[in-house]
């Protein structure tokens, strides 16, 4: 509880910093209205509505979900006395540029048809898309900040009207009073389940005024995933699966509460982890996670090499992984975040990750599929 409250109180102080409205209880105003035209399905961060004839967008601290973090409200620029509430601010659209933090939104600005809106990025050298690289050594798309850490004279530089930024519970945000640009916090990542986080692509869609798209894409996202996720319960048993590797001593594996896990379950999978509560990843020794693992069937890591990453490799970075019985009888599932746009792509595309595990799990349930992201470590 500590804890909580501890990142609850850092996260409102960031807000105050970067000049957002101050965090508002989680209560209907008399302004707002429920949107039953555009809304989310999924996501527990976002909620879309009217004002007046104006869309808002409220989205949740999501440290303490009673509170809000931001409420917005988007006002066309050629509106004549538009009537802000009070607990709103106004982003005034159709938007002309915008930057981001966020890798998955770029593959949304992408999917939407915006990218020409796209002037500046986070981490330039770990993006996939060729545009938006080209963009980058041509000038036309700068380089705003690096992993947690966001330059405000390159912000300032850039001029975006928009910032999204992924936000964390320890993050020192620039102050951007004063400027033109407007930060938004991204927090896609923290949604619990896959189509939650996938459906921030609906975010994108009203802040670039492309809604009818965004439902559609997302619509189509939703109906081919709820298609696998019930053809993977036609599967005759579910395969125990265990996650992660060891680093510097701790194996990082899935809570029970986490993306993972949910995406493990939808593809008829028994996870070791599951009876967990925790929602992002579960620090262990490597004893625990050999006693607990060493029979289960398959094991899903993540690895980033520029090189092919193979069961040698693998077994090289740690003589004891030789001793789980998935390595043994190779059935380690693998993503080399190196040569796919996972963190980019990936999770804006729930339904083809989960294809992806069905196929390693059950490949009789899906007999010609092609995986995109993770195979077979050979």
């Amino acid at each position: 509880m500590h804890k909580i409250l501890l990142k609850a109180i850092v996260f409102g102080l960031i807000i105050w910093m970067v000049g957002c409205t101050n965090s508002i209880k989680n209560q209907t105003d008399s302004a707002f209205k429920a949107d039953t035209a555009f809304t989310m399905q999924h996501s527990s961060l976002v909620h879309f509505g009217l004002v007046g004839s104006y869309r808002c967008v409220l989205f949740k601290n999501p440290w303490d979900t009673s509170e809000y973090a931001k409420k917005i409200v988007l006002i066309p620029r050629d509106a004549n006395n538009a009537q802000i509430p009070k607990g709103y601010t106004a982003l005034y659209t159709p938007i002309r540029s915008i930057a981001v933090t966020s890798s998955t939104a770029i593959s949304f600005l992408s999917k939407l048809g915006k990218l020409n809106l796209l002037n500046g990025v986070a981490d330039a050298d770990y993006i996939f898309n060729p545009w938006v690289k080209d963009a980058i050594k041509k000038g036309t798309i700068i380089e705003i900040g690096q992993g947690q850490t966001l330059n405000r004279e390159r912000i300032i530089e850039t001029d975006p009207d928009v910032v999204l930024a992924s936000i964390y519970a320890d993050q020192q945000l620039p102050d951007l009073t004063g400027t033109a640009s407007y930060l938004i916090p991204f927090a896609d990542y923290l949604e619990e389940k896959p189509l939650a986080r996938a459906e921030w692509l609906k975010v994108v869609g009203a802040i670039t005024q492309t809604e009818t798209l965004a439902d559609s894409i997302f619509n189509s996202i939703e109906t081919n995933y709820i298609k696998l996720s019930t053809l993977a319960k036609k599967a005759e048993s579910k395969l125990t699966i265990f996650d992660g590797t060891q680093y510097e001593g701790v194996w990082y594996v899935s809570g029970g509460k986490s993306y993972m896990a949910a995406l493990y379950e939808d593809a008829g999978a028994d996870f070791i982890w599951k009876q967990t509560s925790e929602r992002a990843s579960i620090a262990l020794g490597f004893e625990k996670v050999y006693e607990q693992a060493r029979h289960a069937e398959f094991w899903r890591i993540l690895v980033n090499s520029s090189d092919d990453y193979t069961m040698a490799k693998l077994a090289e970075d740690n003589l004891k992984y030789t001793y789980f019985d998935a390595f043994i009888n190779k059935k380690v599932i693998c993503c080399n975040s190196n040569q796919v746009p996972y963190y980019e792509d990936g999770v804006t595309q729930p339904d083809i990750i989960l294809a992806d595990l069905i196929f390693c799990l059950h490949p009789a349930l899906l007999p010609n599929y092609q995986p995109v992201y993770y195979t077979f470590l050979r």
